[in-house]
């Protein structure tokens, strides 16, 4: 009997941890929305990382031009040490491919945008 009911809590708690494991996996790696602070004027201005499935995550990426914003929608998934963006709603827009790296509260970006390399410095919003 004493085996059988420490057999269940074993199996209860590998359950546990596999189920918290499994519901990380759902978090993108860098979640919320990062405002632009430091950068060329043609960084995205905003960059928000949302959840999804485990191999692909929600990614909105907002530039500003002139006096139009632009929202470019899509998902990211992980190649290697990079992060590539595929964008939903603009069809000729090619995968953008972002190497990242966190400083504190300061996330580098860096990416090919329209001919231009960029490194963008951004800072994760308050909630």
């Amino acid at each position: 009997m004493k085996k059988g009911i420490i057999a269940l809590f074993i199996a209860l708690g590998v359950g546990v941890i596999v189920y918290f494991i499994y519901m990380q996996s759902f978090q993108p790696k860098y979640p919320g929305t990062w405002e632009l602070v430091e950068g060329e004027d043609t960084c995205f201005v905003s960059v928000e990382f949302s959840s999804g499935p485990k191999d692909y995550k929600g990614t909105s990426l907002k530039q500003v031009d002139g006096n139009e914003e632009i929202a470019y929608l899509g998902g990211y998934k992980m190649v290697d040490d990079k992060m590539v963006v595929d964008i939903f709603n603009m069809d000729d827009i090619a995968p953008i491919e972002l190497g990242h790296e966190k400083e504190g509260r300061k996330l580098l970006l860096t990416y090919d945008w329209k001919g231009t390399n960029l490194q963008c410095t951004y800072e994760k919003q308050s909630q």
